[in-house]
């Protein structure tokens, strides 16, 4: 097989012989012949190997060809380069810089000039005033903001000094004089700058999350802080990261099962899904749940994980909430388009989550310190008056037998008695925490009827047995007709009984549950009331525990009449009665 030769680029001048040259290397070269004008184009054209040329041809071949390969390099690099001098001329310029909209290369003539006329300052003083030499060619950075078309752009601007005929700058050594340019690089950072004013943007919602200055815990329940959470988290989900479909739920750490706590622009079908953090059978929440993995589901109506979420199946992206390395629950996005998430959404979903699950864990803080606090309260309270109780006891009965004859000092020394063994009970009421009515026995001695609640037949449905009885005794007592339950799938039972024969003497003007019972939720309870009767009103009860509040905020968003918050007394549950009660709207 006959190898290819190499070739010969040869460029024609007055001491050069090409008939000559072709006899002599036409035996081992391909020669090529060109003019010097025509040199660059020849040599990169024709793949030549060698070139052979006069001393005065060669030289400005050499700068040509090491100039055109240097422009190769400044091009291919990404980035806009030019050489400005001091009056604000661009020299040269690459390709990419000239393809910049002439606004951005005016703003970057204008700070290599700037930087220019301070390289010049920083080279005529002392080295002692600037630092040095090393000082005096340090890069200076500048950062271009356009924000009508939020455009962003970085530019690194070095001095260069070139040493030509037409004097600039006083050189301070020897030689001619120095004429200092600035050459620059111009870096467009538009997506670096979005994202971290993204990030930002993202940094300051979390911490307005978590912010529950004093008031807002001084005076607003658990729910109204949660619901104050709920409004900032739908806000900032809209706005930063247009999240319009979303679904936050919380991890049952005894039942596994995912609370929902919040949602916006979720169906009711999706919402009232009971889930839990397993693998299989529980959705992508319930997968993410499980494994602590985020998860993008590009396409729902093909994913066998997915259960429902929204009633046009596209995309969905889930990722947990994680406080101190622990899942605590879910935030779930929803989206009617295929592919409507990608790996920078997972992200700031990601991020926001955190802060989320934050807020969250702060508002389950203070229901325990505040159930902590009232425990130590009752217990030093009970403890500082155990003592003067007793000796106001003994006092007396020493008293009652100085004073035997003495009816009228003896009827006063009842009275101090009754008051003592109220003062006791009360105590105990007290010590109780949520296991007690305050001020129940008054209501039932007293045995006053209310006109507005006499014949009212209310239901209610609570796990504790002795607040549950409490409940219907006060109520009794001023003239209800109460129905009691001792969990939620009765109360419920009886509501869809009553809803399928809405039998006048089976019905109901007033619903009270508990929230957290063993078998279902206060929620439940609620919805149950609702389809039974829209106008049906219901008051949620809840205490100290696990996101107690979370059936109420959903409650609430569908109408829900008030909320109790054990221990509670029996003149608030009275007049909280009477309220949602008188709200009803009167029967035909």
């Amino acid at each position: 097989m006959t190898q290819s030769r190499p070739k010969l680029l040869v460029l024609g001048g007055p001491h050069i012989d090409t008939d000559a040259l072709g006899e002599t290397l036409g035996r081992y070269y391909d020669l090529v012949e060109s003019s010097p004008d025509a040199a660059i184009r020849t040599l990169e054209g024709e793949g030549c190997h060698a070139v052979l040329a006069e001393a005065g041809d060669f030289f400005p071949l050499e700068r040509d060809l090491v100039g055109r390969q240097s422009s190769m390099l400044l091009n291919a690099i990404g980035e806009g380069v030019c050489l400005v001098d001091r009056d604000g001329r661009v020299l040269w310029a690459n390709q990419l810089y000239r393809d910049l909209l002439e606004p951005v290369r005016k703003r970057v003539v204008h700070v290599c000039r700037h930087a220019v006329e301070h390289f010049i300052q920083q080279r005529n003083q002392p080295e002692s005033a600037t630092g040095g030499p090393e000082a005096t060619n340090r890069t200076r950075r500048f950062k271009l903001n356009f924000r009508k078309s939020q455009r962003y752009f970085e530019v690194l601007v070095s001095p260069v000094a070139s040493k030509l005929n037409a004097p600039s700058v006083p050189s301070q050594g020897q030689g001619a004089p120095t004429i200092m340019l600035a050459a620059a690089v111009v870096r467009d950072v538009t997506a670096t700058e979005r994202l971290n004013r993204k990030m930002d943007a993202i940094e300051r919602a979390g911490q307005d999350l978590a912010r529950l200055d004093a008031d807002i815990v001084r005076k607003m329940h658990p729910t109204e802080r949660l619901r104050l959470i709920e409004e900032r988290v739908r806000h900032y989900a809209h706005e930063l990261l247009h999240f319009d479909h979303f679904a936050i739920r919380m991890l049952h750490p005894e039942t596994s099962r995912l609370d929902l706590v919040m949602s916006s622009g979720i169906p009711e079908k999706a919402r009232n899904i009971e889930l839990y953090a397993e693998m299989e059978g529980n959705g992508l929440s319930g997968y993410v749940a499980a494994t602590g993995q985020s998860c993008i589901s590009n396409n729902t109506a093909n994913d066998p994980r997915y259960i429902y979420g929204l009633e046009t199946p596209g995309s969905s992206l889930t990722v947990p909430l994680r406080v101190h390395d622990r899942i605590v629950g879910v935030f779930n996005i929803e989206s009617s388009q295929q592919d409507a998430f990608n790996d920078r959404d997972r992200q700031f979903a990601q991020i926001f989550a955190s802060y989320i699950a934050g807020a969250l864990h702060t508002l389950n803080l203070l229901l325990v310190e505040k159930h902590t606090t009232s425990e130590f309260a009752s217990g030093t309270v009970t403890g500082e008056i155990r003592g003067p109780l007793n000796d106001l006891a003994a006092e007396v009965d020493l008293l009652r037998k100085e004073n035997e004859g003495n009816h009228a000092m003896l009827a006063h020394l009842d009275r101090i008695s009754r008051d003592v063994l109220s003062i006791r009970r009360r105590m105990k009421a007290f010590t109780k925490g949520e296991a007690t009515l305050l001020g129940a026995d008054e209501v039932i001695e007293s045995g006053t009827i209310d006109p507005a609640l006499k014949g009212k037949r209310v239901l209610v449905a609570d796990n504790d047995e002795t607040i549950r009885e409490l409940i219907r005794d006060v109520l009794s007592a001023v003239g209800c007709r109460v129905v009691t339950c001792d969990d939620a799938t009765s109360a419920i039972r009886l509501l869809e009984t009553w809803r399928h024969t809405f039998d006048a003497d089976e019905g109901f003007d007033l619903v009270i549950s508990d929230i957290r019972m063993d078998d279902r939720t206060g929620y439940e309870v609620f919805a149950a009331a609702r389809e039974a009767s829209e106008d049906l009103p219901v008051l949620l009860m809840t205490g100290f525990g696990y996101d107690p509040h979370h059936s109420i905020v959903r409650a609430t968003q569908e109408g829900l009449q008030g909320v109790l918050f054990k221990p509670f007394a029996a003149k608030t549950l009275i007049e909280d009665v009477r309220a949602a009660i008188l709200k009803m709207p009167r029967k035909a």
